[in-house]
């Protein structure tokens, strides 16, 4: 029996020092352990220059983002302002329109006194103003009408009718106001052209280089008188003269004083 305790008190020694071995075994694996998982491995990158790194990137795309920002900011106010030009030009040019009167054409011919109309009132160019601008027009007429060169030995009837029409053209690019919305089919033009090729006449019938008017209402008369405007202006160099003595100012549309 005493053997027996003996043996089994060194099997109880034996058990405690396996168990105290298995221990510090277990003890020193769980520590190697947790000093492997404490420790970085090589293949993975540290967590601070990580962070570093993705926060520089969300910058730089906060940057990109702010800049195409930006970008569509100055398109839409290029936009803006260019909707607001837009708007200003087609807001002066209706106001324009609305300004413009027409003025129609009155009975008779111009500067007939007892069945005509005063072609100065007629346009509304009254006062000192209005005689500026009306002597400007038919200064206008008569340097385009010797500019497209008509046949100051025809009356305007017996014109080149394209030769008018440069005329009136003409005149309307110069002067803003004889456009067709304020005088339709031109006619305050035609009417100091009238004027302007009456008076040329009359001065080459005192020059001698047309012969004397008809008289009124004599069938001989208007005949001649037609056959003389169809016959053209014979001879060139008379025609040549007349157009140079027209052009230096010695006939033409009377100015108003």
């Amino acid at each position: 029996m005493a053997c027996t305790a003996k043996d089994k008190k060194t099997s109880d020694q034996h058990k405690e020092n396996r168990n105290s071995s298995h221990g510090t075994r277990q003890s020193n694996s769980t520590s190697k352990k947790k000093k492997r998982e404490a420790r970085p491995s090589r293949n993975m990158e540290p967590l601070q220059p990580s962070s570093k790194r993705l926060n520089t990137e969300v910058q730089m795309q906060d940057g990109d983002d702010n800049h195409n920002n930006e970008d569509e900011v100055t398109v839409l106010k290029v936009k803006l302002a260019q909707a607001e030009a837009a708007k200003a030009t087609a807001a002066r040019t209706s106001n324009d329109t609305a300004k413009v009167k027409v003025l129609t054409k009155p009975r008779g011919e111009a500067g007939d006194g007892k069945r005509g109309y005063n072609l100065r009132h007629a346009m509304e160019l009254r006062g000192k103003k209005g005689k500026e601008i009306y002597n400007e027009i038919l200064e206008s007429v008569r340097i385009y009408t010797i500019q497209a060169g008509l046949d100051f030995k025809k009356s305007y009837r017996y014109q080149d009718h394209l030769k008018i029409g440069n005329v009136f053209t003409m005149v309307c690019s110069v002067q803003p106001s004889m456009t067709q919305d304020c005088f339709p089919v031109n006619w305050a033009a035609a009417a100091m052209l009238k004027q302007f090729l009456g008076n040329h006449r009359r001065w080459l019938r005192k020059k001698g280089c047309l012969p004397a008017s008809p008289t009124k209402g004599s069938t001989k008369g208007k005949a001649r008188a037609q056959l003389e405007n169809r016959r053209g202006s014979g001879s060139g160099s008379s025609n040549s003269d007349s157009r140079d003595e027209s052009a230096s100012g010695c006939s033409g549309l009377r100015v108003v004083d």
